[in-house]
């Protein structure tokens, strides 16, 4: 499980401005760094939500973090909470 994705610009500097990039409601921290795994989800990343990649290639470097209940954290059922 992967559970953050550290993006750097191509363009090699001693020091970098840094972005944490959460992806809010989309599938998960994959759409922030550009890899979609169906066709909605490259429909979602029309809508700029591959952020991560996008502040890389304006020389920050990007930390997109898979946010807990999100892509493959998600959960079916958290562990402590009955089912409502």
């Amino acid at each position: 499980m992967n559970v953050a994705y550290l993006v750097f610009p191509s363009v090699k500097r001693d020091k970098y401005p840094a972005m944490i990039c959460l992806q809010g409601h989309s599938l998960g921290a994959h759409i922030s760094i550009g890899k979609a795994t169906s066709r909605y989800e490259r429909h979602l990343m029309k809508g700029d939500r591959d952020f991560a990649i996008q502040a890389a290639r304006n020389g920050c470097v990007a930390l997109a973090i898979e946010q807990r209940c999100f892509g493959e954290r998600q959960e079916k059922l958290q562990k402590g909470f009955p089912m409502l």
